[in-house]
């Protein structure tokens, strides 16, 4: 008889015990390796797509709470499905007086980096935001620029240049009127 002694069998590993614990630390390190920053890194950079909510007539300056008479407050959300949103809604257009001044208030809610600049949607494209006005990349919370509008904006847009995010659409037309 093969029999193994029983304190042999009650203290060594049975082979299905070694390949779990295996397994298990293999699992711990790919969520370690893959997952787990910490929330000190950057984190992921691109969401997965998720329900893309509707595009809406273009946005208007809207007065915030305790805001003086006449100021121009553009409130706008910069979204994790690469978007920028003012109530839930896509905005593409933002509506503009030349010779008025605005100050956008903008939301990083998106929980990694974005950035707000408005130019030529060449330089934009090219992520070349030299002299632009605008916001230099956040990871949350909300944060504010003012600017006039002027008749040398006339083609301009408004757009993310974190790599990736105005290709994939990050980006609205500024449309400049007169009062």
């Amino acid at each position: 008889m093969n029999e193994a002694s029983p304190s042999a069998r009650a203290g060594a590993p049975t082979a299905h015990l070694k390949r779990s614990l295996l397994g298990a630390g293999a699992l711990a390190l790919l969520l370690v390796a893959c997952g787990a920053n910490g929330g000190t890194g950057p984190g992921w950079t691109f969401a997965p797509p998720g329900p893309t909510p509707q595009a809406t007539e273009p946005a208007s300056p809207e007065p915030t709470d305790g805001g003086e008479p006449g100021d121009n407050v553009i409130g706008l959300e910069m979204t994790a499905d690469l978007r920028y949103a003012q109530q839930g809604q896509v905005v593409e257009q933002l509506e503009l007086v030349v010779g008025e001044e605005y100050t956008f208030e903008v939301d990083n809610v998106a929980g990694f980096s974005h950035d707000i600049f408005l130019g030529p949607p060449d330089r934009l494209a090219a992520g070349d935001t030299e002299g632009l006005p605008g916001i230099p990349a956040w990871e949350s919370g909300v944060r504010e620029f003012s600017w006039t509008a002027t008749d040398e904006a006339q083609g301009w847009e408004y757009g993310c240049t974190v790599p990736g995010h105005y290709q994939a659409g990050m980006r609205g037309e500024l449309v400049l009127g007169s009062e």
